[in-house]
């Protein structure tokens, strides 16, 4: 893909230029423009800051209130840093019903955070999910969406070691 630049957006993050190029004519000009482009800032940035929903705001040519709206209405997007790592947990019936809410206790102990948090190293944020289709085997969590089925309390430590020495 070629990238036609809107415009690059610079800020300072802890001393390190960060540059917003992501918004690109080819994303303004498509039905769901808006979304695509926040994919593609979220997938390099890890998350939507806000300096880039402005941009993408200007870019599309929307109110920023209407890209924040946007960002975050759709649970897929962040509008704050995320771990490299992001665990979600099924928060269905079928899964709390079968021990969902242990497993979220084992995650938070494990990581020494709550739902909706990022570890201190900055390799695991925890954030709900609603139903991932595999009832038949839960609960569930997904790890970067990858599905872990049938998650015990007790396969918590084992299965974040696996991540960690990826």
């Amino acid at each position: 893909m070629v990238l036609n630049l809107k415009s690059i957006y610079n800020i300072q993050r802890g001393g390190v230029l960060v540059e917003y190029k992501k918004l690109v004519d080819d994303y303004t000009s498509m039905p769901g423009g808006l979304i695509e482009a926040f994919h593609a800032i979220q997938n390099e940035h890890g998350y939507l800051p806000e300096a880039a929903i402005n941009e993408a705001a200007e870019a599309f040519k929307i109110s920023a209130a209407e890209a924040y709206g946007v960002a975050t209405f759709y649970s897929m997007f962040s509008v704050k840093p995320r771990g490299k790592y992001v665990i979600r947990i099924c928060r269905s019936a079928p899964c709390h019903v079968e021990g969902a809410q242990e497993v979220i206790a084992a995650l938070e102990q494990e990581l020494g955070i709550c739902m909706g948090g990022t570890s201190n190293d900055g390799l695991f944020s925890l954030e709900f999910t609603e139903c991932v289709g595999q009832c038949q085997e839960r609960p569930v969590i997904t790890i970067n969406g990858e599905p872990y089925a049938g998650v015990t309390p007790g396969d918590v430590p084992g299965i974040l070691n696996e991540i960690r020495n990826k």
